[in-house]
């Protein structure tokens, strides 16, 4: 019968143990879905910072809105809802620099997004986020199994 010798082996056991405990495999999963949460953030916000502006609100993105954008997209804190973990990517806040009647603290910034995504009767679509998430959706798990791996790296040496 053959015989295998590891050497170490009870290092990388004590490792594996380590994170049969949930609160550290789930640190770890944390980490490493905000990153590909970051990665498809910065997808998007190049997709924006990048996209054709025009003078007129009609035919598109105003500098201004294009500012706005910028401004109020972000990444939400992490929600934990029946053993899952979820990260929310979009935008929050008010334009202020557009105050009107109806929004005295200026323009919802997701009012605007959504408006330019899809088209009102008065402006035409133009799905400004639609390259930015396109190209996010191999680099976020790109970014997430990277971190994943350089835990564990961490936690084997750790353990060694």
């Amino acid at each position: 019968m053959a015989k295998v010798d590891f050497e170490g082996f009870e290092d990388f056991e004590k490792v594996l143990e380590s994170l049969a405990d949930p609160r550290e495999l789930q640190g770890i999963c944390k980490v490493a879905l905000y990153d590909g949460a970051g990665a498809a953030a910065a997808e998007i916000v190049e997709g924006i910072r990048t996209h054709k502006t025009h003078k007129n609100p009609v035919d598109g993105m105003t500098p201004q809105e294009q500012k706005a954008l910028l401004k109020g997209f972000g990444i939400s804190k992490m929600e934990e809802r029946d053993g899952d973990l979820n990260v929310k990517i979009g935008f929050a806040g008010y334009d202020e620099t557009r105050k009107t009647k109806k929004h005295k603290n200026g323009v919802p910034i997701p009012l605007t997004a959504n408006s330019l995504r899809k088209g009102t009767s008065w402006r035409a679509k133009d799905d400004f986020m639609a390259k930015g998430m396109r190209d996010s959706r191999k680099k976020a798990p790109e970014a997430m199994e990277k971190r994943l791996d350089e835990e564990l790296a961490k936690r084997l040496k750790k353990g060694a």
